[in-house]
C-alpha cells in the first residue's frame, strides 16, 4: 500500500476509535454537594511510549472530538520527528547525515527542542545533556541483559556526547556537528514539549480549559468551571502533597520504575553524560513551571537535569533558575546519597510560596 494512502487510513482509524472511547459529558457531584464538571470529556492514547490523558472542557461533543483529535495527531507528529527509535525520523536522519561543520536546516520542532535543550544544558553545567544518544542505546540493551556495559564501550560513547560538538544556529534555525558520530535522545524533554504544543492545539480548537497528562508529567491551561485550578498530585512516593495549578506543568523524574539493579547496586536510567554510567544516588525531583510559553519543555528538562546533579551541584544551582528563565520555577528533591542513606529532602527558596500547596 503506498504510503500517503496508509497514512490517511491511518488517521481514520484514529478517528474511528477516538469517536468509540470519547468519555461523554457527566454531571459529577462535589463532595460539598455542588453540581460540576459540565461538559467534561476524557481520552487516553499511548503515545511517545507511554500513556498520553488528555481532559478538556468543551461545549459539545462534536468540539470535544475536533480538539483532541488534533491534539492527538500533533502529540503523534512530534513523536515522528523527535524519537530515537525510528531511524527515519529527523531527529535519527539528521544525526545520521551529519558532516562536520556543515550546517542543516531543521523543523521547528526540532530547532525548539534544541534550542531550550541548549540552554538548561548551560545552565546545569552538563548535567541535562540530549547527546547522550550512544549511551542511550548502550544503557537500553544493559536493561535487557541485566549487564552494565563494557567499560570500553562506555568510554567510546563518552568520546562521543558532549554539547560542545553540537553548533545551534538561532539566526538561521540551523544545527551542525563538531564531530561525526554524535546522536541525540530528547527523552528527557520531549514529552513535556509535546503537551505543550497539544495545549496549543487545543486553544486554537477553541478549548481553552485542559490537562495533558504525560504518564505524570502534567501540563494545564485555564482552570476547570468554578475552580481556582487543576488539582495535581505532586508525584514523589514519600509525599501525598499535592498543587492547585493554571497554566502551568509539573513534572517528576527519578529512578522509581527504570533501573538495572546489578550485585545489590541500582544504576538508574538516568545517565551521566559525563561518566556515562546510570546514576547511582537516587534523586526524585518534582518541578512546577508556571510559563506562558513552554512550562512543560521546562519542566521536564529542569527534572532531568536535577535527577543527575549530584548534592554540591544541586545546592549551587537549585535557586538560580532565574539565570535563564524569567518564569516562575519551584523545585523539591528528595535525595538518597546511596541505598543506605536516609531520605534528605531540598526545596527551592520559592517552593513555600505555592500558595496552593497542601
Amino acid at each position: 500500500m503506498p504510503k500517503k494512502k496508509l497514512n490517511r487510513c491511518l488517521c481514520l482509524l484514529v478517528y474511528c476509535v477516538l469517536c468509540l472511547d470519547l468519555v461523554e459529558p457527566q454531571t459529577v457531584v462535589s463532595g460539598e454537594g455542588d453540581v460540576a464538571e459540565k461538559n467534561r470529556y476524557e481520552v487516553s492514547r499511548r503515545l511517545m511510549g507511554v500513556k498520553f490523558r488528555f481532559v478538556v472542557y468543551a461545549n459539545s461533543l462534536a468540539m470535544a472530538e475536533k480538539g483532541l483529535l488534533a491534539a492527538i495527531h500533533r502529540v503523534s507528529e512530534i513523536e515522528g520527528m523527535l524519537t530515537d527509535y525510528d531511524p527515519d525520523s529527523e531527529l535519527m536522519t539528521l544525526c545520521r547525515n551529519a558532516k562536520v561543520d556543515v550546517p542543516v536546516k531543521i523543523s521547528a520542532d526540532v530547532f525548539n527542542v534544541l534550542a531550550a535543550s541548549e540552554n538548561v544544558n548551560l545552565f546545569s553545567d552538563g548535567a541535562f545533556d540530549p547527546t547522550i544518544g550512544v549511551l542511550s542505546k548502550l544503557w537500553r540493551q544493559a536493561r535487557k541483559t541485566k549487564t552494565i556495559p563494557n567499560k570500553d564501550d562506555i568510554t567510546r560513547a563518552v568520546q562521543r556526547t558532549g554539547w560542545s560538538y553540537v553548533k545551534l544556529d538561532r539566526d538561521n534555525q540551523s544545527i551542525a556537528f563538531k564531530k561525526v558520530g554524535v546522536m541525540m535522545d530528547f527523552g528527557g524533554i520531549a514529552k513535556g514539549y509535546a503537551a505543550d504544543e497539544a495545549i496549543k492545539v487545543l486553544r486554537a480548537n477553541g478549548i481553552n480549559q485542559a490537562l495533558v497528562d504525560a504518564s505524570g508529567d502534567v501540563t494545564v491551561s485555564n482552570a476547570p468551571p468554578g475552580k481556582k485550578g487543576w488539582k495535581v498530585a505532586i508525584g514523589d512516593s514519600v509525599s501525598d502533597s499535592f498543587v492547585t495549578l493554571c497554566n502551568a506543568s509539573i513534572a517528576t523524574s527519578g529512578d522509581r520504575f527504570q533501573f538495572l539493579e546489578v550485585d545489590g547496586k541500582k544504576y538508574s536510567h538516568i545517565i551521566n553524560p559525563k561518566t556515562g554510567m546510570g546514576t547511582t544516588h537516587q534523586n526524585l525531583v518534582t518541578v512546577v513551571c508556571r510559563s506562558s510559553v513552554m512550562p512543560g519543555t521546562l519542566a521536564d528538562a529542569y527534572a532531568s537535569a536535577f535527577s543527575v546533579m549530584n548534592r554540591r551541584l544541586i545546592d549551587q544551582k537549585i535557586n538560580a533558575t532565574k539565570l535563564i528563565s524569567d518564569e516562575s520555577v519551584y523545585i523539591r528533591i528528595k535525595t538518597k546519597a546511596s541505598a543506605d542513606a536516609k531520605v534528605s529532602s531540598i526545596e527551592s527558596m520559592n517552593f513555600a510560596e505555592l500558595s496552593e500547596l497542601k
